[in-house]
């Protein structure tokens, strides 16, 4: 008969094969080990989420915003455009930036400022994707589809949306 341990090795390889990730680990990320929070002194991490690659105060993603009150994620195409533009490329150039950049400084409202390995220093705001550019042709063709299927809300003759009724509550009342 198998043995716990052996039945279990077989179950991880099983998994492994299954869960296998064919990602490359020599990529190296230039941005890694640069970007420096203001607000707790941790380094900022990449993270893959559903809308790309993000930058991420280390203890805000790891403890959450009351360690880390001030951080915002940036995201990686953000960022690569501010540094081109810091840089005075047209676009991101990781072997300038290696060169060039000692660190960054990531603050407060969007404030970076990049401290160049000769010493000197630049700052400067990035901006926030705005939520209107976060909505696809796919996102918006499903909206509509569920707005469609909804019925309409009540009007009034002047155009104003009636208030829902909420009378037929039967929820319990406390005493």
């Amino acid at each position: 008969p198998m043995s716990e341990y052996e039945k279990a090795q077989t179950v991880r390889q099983a998994r492994s094969q299954t869960h296998f990730h064919d990602a490359d680990r020599t990529v190296i990320y230039p941005f890694r080990s640069k970007l420096l929070c203001m607000d707790c002194g941790k380094r900022y991490r990449r993270k893959t989420v559903t809308r790309g690659p993000i930058w991420i105060c280390a203890t805000y993603n790891t403890r959450g915003k009351e360690y880390c009150p001030t951080s915002k994620a940036i995201p990686e195409d953000t960022l690569m455009a501010v540094t081109a533009g810091v840089l005075g490329t047209d676009t991101f150039d990781a072997t300038v930036f290696l060169d060039r950049v000692d660190h960054i400084k990531v603050g407060s409202e969007n404030q970076l400022t990049y401290i160049f390995k000769d010493g000197s220093s630049v700052s400067t705001t990035w901006q926030d994707r705005s939520r209107r550019d976060s909505w696809t042709e796919e996102k918006r063709k499903s909206a509509r589809k569920i707005a469609l299927q909804q019925e309409p809300p009540e009007r009034y003759s002047d155009g104003r949306f009636k208030k829902k009724d909420n009378s037929t509550y039967q929820g319990r009342l406390q005493a």
